[in-house]
């Protein structure tokens, strides 16, 4: 009882420490269900939340070591999933999302409950991080919905505690990777909701401050390509540097430089360790874990790679970790793009031949026309809409007025006839100047530009 009262406190004490701009945590999120993995006094050390057992690897063989106190059923099943380990220097901290349970390790390596907490349900594939001796989550899914809630917990109350909203917290959000930007600032990649349709939020680039509580989204995961094609895994981070298994690779991701790095030559044991083989991630350290065992020869090969050093293992991928929206969306539209863009540049084309072409059209129909019919067509051009030109006002314009009836109507009639065969011919306007019955004598005709053509007839004028 003294031990876990030593360790409560120091655990509070450590919590309520400022931490420095220097001083960053490394995260590790397990794949298994109940079952965290860390190093203690270089042997890996399995601790089964469901069955309370503690247990410790050699030549591929779990021993069981001793055991620890359990949650009654079923709730040591329901609120122990999957666990975050945040570890710096000799301290560690094991949180299970989902259900806020927050588990420090004694003296003796034993896992000691360090909450009081009630609360679970609606945190699963939250982000966890560190900061001003806070344990953060962000986002998080549960009920059949995300959300983009961020709680932290409080070692005085041993209880979670929500924060009000941040500026720019997007309204759903699951982890998909992330890291330390710098001391207050985290990039994280948001997962696609694969129960609902593909949407503008898939592998979104958030930079969240929990300094100045504000969010905002930066750019698009590199590797979308809209498909959904791509299963990234999160493996957690280490400082600046995110690790997560994409499509069976394991990629670093270095958040401060914008820059992707492939582990080279790994086919296997890529994503977080399962208890055979792969990734634990513990103070700077990355843990290889393999499974080598034959019936004859059981081994289990762990490599140890400080994460400075890790790079030289990696090869650049020439691929930025996110790119900027306008360019995620050209990369991802192209083709649509192109033809919207020759769709453009042949109207603008079609336009400017049109607007160069149709002065010199225009000019050559009025140059087949004679003086009397150009007095014609710039009078009825003319004419407000509503008013008509009648058979008098057409013969005065023809000067016909003084020639007998016959000559008069041949000469108006081939006039007006000659005015719309030029129109249609040259101009494309059928049926240009039309006529209809007088209403006050039926055997008269009115005389008017047709109503299709009143709006672009008058660029004729300049030539009348």
């Amino acid at each position: 009882m003294r031990i876990k009262f030593l360790v409560i406190s120091a655990f509070i004490l450590f919590l309520s420490t400022q931490i420095h701009g220097q001083r960053h945590y490394t995260m590790w999120v397990g794949e298994e269900s109940g079952k965290a993995y860390i190093f203690r006094k270089d042997s890996l050390i399995e601790l089964d939340f469901h069955r309370g057992i503690r247990s410790y690897l050699r030549n591929s063989v779990w021993y069981e070591l001793d055991s620890f106190p359990v949650l009654r059923d079923p709730d040591r099943i329901m609120l122990h999933k999957k666990p975050v380990v945040l570890s710096e220097q000799d301290t560690l901290l094991i949180s299970f999302p989902g259900s806020g349970i927050v588990y420090g390790i004694d003296s003796k390596g034993m896992p000691i409950r360090m909450d009081k907490t009630f609360y679970s349900g609606y945190n699963f594939d939250s982000f966890r991080a560190m900061y001003k001796g806070k344990l953060y989550s962000i986002g998080g899914t549960g009920f059949w919905q995300r959300n983009g809630l961020v709680l932290f917990f409080d070692p005085a109350l041993r209880e979670w505690e929500r924060l009000a909203p941040f500026y720019g917290m997007p309204e759903a959000y699951t982890m998909s990777f992330g890291a330390c930007m710098d001391a207050t600032t985290y990039l994280l990649c948001n997962s696609p909701d694969k129960t609902s349709d593909p949407s503008l939020d898939d592998y979104r680039i958030y930079r969240v401050n929990l300094e100045s509580r504000t969010a905002e989204t930066i750019g698009v995961f590199s590797m979308d390509d809209g498909s959904r094609e791509h299963n990234v895994i999160p493996i957690g981070y280490i400082r600046n540097y995110a690790f997560f298994d994409s499509d069976g690779f394991l990629l670093v991701g270095d958040v401060r430089s914008n820059k992707l790095y492939r582990w080279k030559d790994l086919t296997a044991g890529t994503g977080p360790y399962n208890g055979f083989d792969g990734v634990v991630l513990q103070n700077d350290t990355v843990n290889l874990i393999y499974s080598a065992s034959t019936i004859t020869n059981p081994v289990v090969r762990i490599t140890k790679v400080p994460v400075e050093e890790g790079l030289q293992y990696c090869e650049d991928i020439e691929r930025p970790i996110y790119r900027t929206t306008a360019e995620h969306f050209w990369r991802r539209y192209t083709a649509e793009f192109i033809i919207v863009l020759f769709a453009l540049v042949f109207l603008v084309v079609f336009l400017v031949r049109y607007n160069l072409r149709q002065p010199a059209v225009e000019k050559q129909f009025v140059s087949q026309l004679n003086l009397q019919e150009v007095r014609l067509l710039r009078h009825l051009i003319l004419l407000p809409e509503g008013r008509f030109a009648d058979i008098q006002e057409i013969d005065l314009l023809l000067e016909v007025e003084g020639k007998s009836w016959e000559n008069q109507r041949k000469i108006r009639s081939k006039s007006l006839s000659n005015i719309n065969s030029l129109a249609e011919e040259m101009l494309g306007y059928r049926d240009f100047i039309q006529r209809k019955p007088n209403p006050e004598d039926k055997r008269a005709r009115l005389y008017y530009i047709s109503s299709e053509y009143r709006s672009s007839s008058p660029t004729l004028l300049r030539h009348l």
